[in-house]
């Protein structure tokens, strides 16, 4: 009886170590992604201020007055990065990554040495249950060190508005985060439906979803900014009225090499598991459409 006394006490002893070794774990996680979001507000814009680069990379163009509809033959896709030439065109492209807090830090030199040309970061999101607007924990690091290897940026925020004024509310506090600071490319309204069965906007009508994207691309447009929304298939053919987005840039996620969409697209994001040399793991890879200056 002694030993079995014995034996459940170590067991015992043994769970508590485990449940304290699990919580020191999880609160040195908290006070590292306290310290990253330490860097917040006005020390942010401040940062961002004084730390601006010189020079940025130019792109080879500027962003389009409306969205294209590329020709597949025209696409070269035989690389990892892709590019769109046409001699007697006025278009041109441009390769470019998204990251979030799911890359992880990024060296942002040695993907600009790799040939990128562009990045688009996450600046915040929306809780699919509560709907919390939170800023994305490595946007400030990632806004920063882009900036300092002269990437142009741009920023988008995953979205889970079930209304236009939340919407609105979103554009808000994207801009309320980037506090003044102003991205060389747009602003991206990125609504993605969800399918846990406690997601809050998964069964938002075409009307709401489409209303929801132009008031948030409203508000950012009249903050001096360019607004863009970012679709995959199922957005854009199951929630979304296309018809309502011909002035509005669109980065549309389709994994073929010969995307179409009813009203064209400027950004496309044709890889979610491209490899670039300062990122670890998967990263998504972008072209953009632009405009030739000389024409």
């Amino acid at each position: 009886m002694q030993r079995r006394i014995a034996l459940i006490l170590v067991f015992i002893a043994v769970i508590l170590a485990v449940i304290l070794l699990v919580r020191a774990r999880r609160s040195a996680k908290e006070a590292e992604v306290s310290e990253e979001s330490a860097l917040s507000g006005e020390q942010f814009s401040e940062a961002a201020l004084e730390n601006a680069p010189a020079q940025l990379l130019p792109l080879p163009g500027i962003l389009s007055p409306g969205n294209i509809h590329p020709a597949a033959a025209l696409l070269n896709t035989n690389t990892q990065f892709y590019s769109y030439k046409d001699e007697g065109s006025t278009i041109t492209t441009a390769v470019g990554i998204d990251v979030s807090e799911y890359q992880g830090q990024v060296d942002y030199e040695k993907v600009r040495d790799a040939g990128i040309q562009f990045v688009i970061i996450r600046i915040g999101y929306q809780g699919y249950e509560t709907g919390r607007m939170v800023v994305d924990k490595t946007f400030y690091r990632n806004y920063l060190d882009a900036h300092e290897a002269g990437l142009p940026v741009g920023v988008y925020f995953f979205s889970q508005a079930v209304d236009i004024e939340e919407a609105r509310r979103a554009a808000g506090f994207v801009l309320a985060t980037l506090d003044g600071i102003e991205p060389e490319l747009p602003i991206v309204y990125d609504y993605e439906v969800h399918h846990a069965d406690t997601a809050r906007a998964s069964d938002l009508s075409q009307y709401s979803a489409t209303a929801s994207a132009l008031a948030f691309c409203e508000v950012i447009r009249n903050a001096g900014h360019t607004p863009m929304i970012y679709m995959n298939d199922q957005a854009a053919y199951g929630k979304y009225d296309l018809d309502e987005f011909s002035d509005i840039p669109v980065w549309y996620a389709s994994y073929v090499k010969d995307p179409e969409l009813p009203c064209g697209f400027t950004c496309w994001q044709y890889s979610c598991t491209g490899s670039v040399s300062g990122v670890d793991g998967d990263v998504d890879l972008n072209l953009l459409f632009l405009q030739k200056e000389n024409n």
